[in-house]
């Protein structure tokens, strides 16, 4: 029997990976790992992953009278956020004035208004009424002035001007009223016409 023998070159069976497992997740802003594992010896190979990218999703905050609006991002995979696309405030949408403090003759009174969307809300002033006097005359007389008394038909207030002097008597003739005889005196008398 004899010892020898021969050899010959056999292909090598070439490593038979499997799936690509991921080792190291990505995330929104970092690079991942993947690897994979031959099934016939230790070997491995590794490639990265790409970063996720966020994936915002946004809310809107309408705006106000007052504040701004704007849209909020967040990213539902690393709560990361932002805000953009702002919008000008809506400014008061206020209605018409209404009066809430009835004014009088003297004093001023106050009208309020109020905005259609929001708690605000505005007063001004209203000029007081001023008094709306009613005149009544009082003729003089032949001793008495005369005068008018004015009185406010809103709120009774009272005052008296316009005065005029009294007339003084508007006497006629003297008439006899009592006859004078030889030892008494007589009397004449006249008389106001008023």
């Amino acid at each position: 029997r004899c010892e020898a023998f021969e050899t010959r070159e056999v292909e090598a069976l070439g490593h038979d990976y499997g799936d690509w497992v991921v080792t190291t997740k990505p995330t929104c802003t970092e690079k991942g790992e993947e690897t994979r594992y031959c099934s016939r010896c230790d070997a491995t190979e590794t490639r990265e992953v790409e970063a996720l990218g966020h994936d915002y999703v946004g809310v809107v905050t309408a705006p106000t009278c007052t504040e701004k609006g704007y849209t909020t991002y967040t990213c539902t995979r690393c709560d990361d956020s932002y805000k953009a696309d702002f919008v000008e405030p809506l400014g008061h949408d206020f209605g018409k004035w209404t009066l809430t403090t009835e004014p009088t003759c003297a004093d001023k009174g106050e009208e309020t208004r109020y905005c259609s969307r929001c708690d605000a809300f505005e007063t001004r002033e209203v000029d007081e009424l001023g008094h709306a006097y009613v005149g009544v005359v009082t003729a003089p007389t032949c001793t008495e002035q005369g005068y008018t008394t004015y009185t406010c038909k809103r709120c009774g207030d009272s005052h008296k001007a316009d005065f005029v002097d009294a007339l003084g008597h508007d006497f006629g003739e003297w008439v006899v009223t009592t006859k004078p005889t030889c030892d008494e005196k007589g009397v004449e008398t006249r008389y106001c016409s008023r």
